[in-house]
C-alpha cells in the first residue's frame, strides 16, 4: 500500500511538470524584439539588430528554414534558427545543417542561415 501511495505521488508530480511551448523559449532566450510583425501579417519570433530568428522544435526541422529566409528577406536581417533539441534531436539537427549547406550563398552571406540550439526543458 505504501509503495502504491509513493507511485501515485511521483506520477502526480510528473504530470504537473509541463513542457515548454515554443513561446516560452522565445521569451526566455530572445535578446531582441519578440513577435515582430511584418506587413504580410507574419511574425518574426525574435528580431535582433543582426538576425531575424525563427524558433522551432527539432522534429519540425524543415519548417524554420523557409520561415527564416522569408523573415530575412522582409527585414533585411540575416536569417537565424533556434532549434529546440530533444534527447533524440541530433538527427534533426544533422538534416537541418545538410539542407542549409546546400543553399547557395555569396561569400559575404555564408553561412546563409545561422543555427543555434537550446536544450528542451520543462516547467517546474
Amino acid at each position: 500500500m505504501r509503495l502504491l501511495l509513493i507511485l501515485l505521488v511521483l506520477l502526480s508530480v510528473n504530470a504537473n511538470a509541463k513542457k515548454w511551448k515554443e513561446a516560452d523559449y522565445v521569451n526566455f532566450f530572445c535578446k531582441g524584439e519578440i513577435e515582430y510583425r511584418l506587413p504580410d501579417k507574419t511574425r518574426v519570433d525574435c528580431l535582433t539588430s543582426e538576425y531575424a530568428i525563427e524558433y522551432d522544435f527539432d522534429y519540425k526541422w524543415a519548417e524554420p528554414v523557409a520561415q527564416a529566409i522569408h523573415y530575412s528577406i522582409h527585414t533585411g536581417k540575416k536569417a537565424g534558427i533556434v532549434l529546440i533539441m530533444s534527447k533524440k534531436g541530433e538527427k534533426f539537427l544533422t538534416r537541418l545543417n545538410d539542407v542549409i549547406d546546400q543553399i547557395p550563398c555569396r561569400p559575404s552571406q555564408c553561412p546563409f542561415i545561422k543555427v543555434w540550439t537550446v536544450e528542451a526543458n520543462t516547467k517546474e
